[in-house]
């Protein structure tokens, strides 16, 4: 079920009550980390000519987030294994990191100006392939934002990615 956005500007669809219960069963973002990464995304892709490339992976809160804060942003996506995100149209891409190197080839020829992910998992075979996929989809200029547990850092350092004061709070929705 899906509620259509009344706005004539905007024709992503936005959860209805039925999918965000649907959606309970995991955990999420709490509303003030979905919102400061959005703007994080937003800034930083804000900061090119046009609309910079903005990647969510595994992270559909924050996409979620971003979509209805940024309605018209248009060069925005989310790589998201569960289908059920599939209701923002060509805007969601099923990711499987055991196959990290299906993408969408429009995103891997256009590089993003912003990656954020979040693995399922606190391993480093999980870690490892996000950031195999992270490399199809980024060059230099682009700015990783991994958000992960403190377990992770050590190998999370060996992408040259750094910690920073930022620490995202999540909920658990039961």
């Amino acid at each position: 079920m899906v509620n259509s956005v009344s706005d004539s500007d905007s024709d992503i669809p936005t959860l209805s009550a039925y999918a965000a219960e649907a959606l309970k069963d995991q955990f999420w973002y709490s509303d003030a980390t979905s919102e400061y990464l959005s703007n994080i995304a937003h800034s930083i892709a804000a900061k090119n000519d046009s609309e910079g490339l903005i990647v969510f992976m595994s992270s559909p809160t924050a996409f979620v987030k971003f979509v209805d804060m940024y309605p018209n942003y248009q060069n925005v996506y989310l790589l998201e294994f569960d289908q059920r995100f599939n209701l923002y149209k060509e805007k969601y891409y099923k990711y499987d990191y055991n196959k990290q190197s299906e993408l969408p080839g429009f995103l891997t020829q256009n590089k993003a100006a912003t990656i954020i992910l979040d693995p399922p998992f606190l391993n480093e075979d999980c870690l490892t392939k996000f950031m195999a996929s992270v490399s199809l989809l980024s060059d230099d200029n682009t700015k990783v934002l991994l958000c992960s547990g403190a377990v992770m850092k050590p190998l999370a350092q060996t992408f040259n990615l750094k910690q920073t004061n930022f620490f995202p709070e999540h909920k658990k929705s039961r």
